[in-house]
């Protein structure tokens, strides 16, 4: 059976940022602790639960500016 737990907003030491793993893949989410890594991490768990527990993946040039503003 599948966890229900909601993935954990943690601070990775090393770099600063805040981070969430998502389907064995990390998010970085912006400096830990800020309002904009909160918020982001909110928008990725809703649309992570909104999708079944999975995270969509985007595809061609809107996956690059995604990439290029992460």
């Amino acid at each position: 059976m599948p966890s229900t737990r909601t993935p954990s907003y943690r601070h990775h030491k090393p770099s600063g940022q805040a981070v969430v793993t998502l389907n064995a893949e990390d998010h970085y989410l912006g400096k830990h602790g800020t309002r904009a890594s909160r918020v982001r991490y909110d928008e990725l768990i809703a649309k992570w639960l909104a999708n079944g527990r999975i995270l969509p993946r985007a595809s061609g040039r809107y996956a690059q500016i995604l990439w290029m503003t992460s």
